[in-house]
């Protein structure tokens, strides 16, 4: 466990004993450059940077920010898929930068995006308010959507658009696989 794991479990003992609350705050207080990881969840949550949280949130607004909640859940999750797997970039900006593979990389949109988060932790607004709870759930390792009331894994799931040949799942105007 690196020395900043180690010192926000300490905080997050802390904050236990003391029953208080403003430990996650510290965490997204964080520079977006720090290797400080924000723990979500439990146990079983993995963790994250503020870097991380605020890029993907970031890309989840560009792609999916029109989208319902589980169109921006899957975007992430495919995304996070991605990072996971040895057949793309092992970092969130590796695979949104990645050559051919998300436009508003290459076009402006998440170039604005990020100005917006960092302006405003994406805190107002519905759509930018959801963006940033599909991040925080993707980064977490969640890996499953509610589509129609039921619960569809997304382990596998490496490719979105508009168009997908070979579609497994469509979720408002994506296609998924």
């Amino acid at each position: 466990m690196n020395c900043f794991k180690k010192l926000l479990a300490g905080i997050l003992v802390i904050a236990v004993i003391f029953n208080l609350t403003s430990y996650k705050a510290f965490a997204e207080a964080a520079s977006e450059d720090s290797e400080l990881c924000v723990v979500e969840g439990g146990a079983d949550s993995e963790s994250y940077t503020a870097s991380e949280l605020k890029y993907m949130a970031s890309i989840i607004f560009c792609e999916a920010g029109n989208q319902p909640y589980a169109g921006k859940l899957a975007v992430g999750i495919v995304i996070k898929n991605r990072m996971e797997s040895k057949r793309f970039p092992d970092s969130i900006t590796g695979v949104i930068y990645q050559s051919g593979q998300f436009t508003p990389a290459r076009n402006g949109m998440l170039k604005s995006a990020l100005s917006k988060y960092s302006k405003t932790g994406f805190k107002s607004g519905t759509a930018y308010k959801q963006c940033l709870k599909a991040a925080k759930s993707a980064l977490s390792g969640k890996k499953s959507v509610n589509v129609g009331g039921k619960s569809k894994s997304m382990k596998g799931f490496y490719f979105f658009s508009r168009y997908v040949s070979g579609c497994k799942l469509k979720i408002g105007a994506h296609q998924f696989k």
